[in-house]
């Protein structure tokens, strides 16, 4: 028996939005990007990379914090294990304000990025930033 592999065309082209998107946030602008990871997310909205950029971009430029976080929820509902997810939304908690919530959601990823070997390079990343919130 032979199993051929296709390709979803609706990813693909999510995907390749998803790309542009987090080439425009660096290069182009953050509304430009924060634009193209719409488009990509209209097409897929469970593609968890692209929940993630969406949100994690909103936290960094201060825009669009509360479609961020639910973004950065439906990422983690799609993947508890997303570490990166976890970290962005605890720096949401954070500059929102939300020192609790900030806390346990750093010891979240903390705990993600020590069990999920894709993950270990957010370890030190994270204690950073935990200590620079006070958190």
């Amino acid at each position: 028996m032979i199993f051929e592999v296709l390709q979803d065309p609706r990813f693909v082209q999510a995907y390749q939005l998803y790309q542009r998107g987090n080439e425009e946030l660096v290069s182009i602008s953050i509304t430009a990007g924060l634009k193209t990871l719409d488009a990509a997310l209209a097409i897929d909205p469970q593609f968890t990379a692209a929940l993630n950029a969406y949100g994690g971009a909103s936290v960094f430029s201060g825009q669009h914090l509360r479609l961020a976080e639910s973004r950065l929820h439906q990422a983690i509902r799609l993947n508890p294990q997303y570490a990166l997810a976890w970290l962005n939304l605890a720096r949401l908690y954070a500059r929102t304000g939300r020192r609790d919530l900030a806390k346990a959601t750093f010891d979240q990823a903390l705990k993600l990025s020590r069990e999920v070997m894709e993950y270990d390079y957010l370890e030190p990343i994270i204690r950073t930033e935990r200590a620079g919130y006070g958190v």
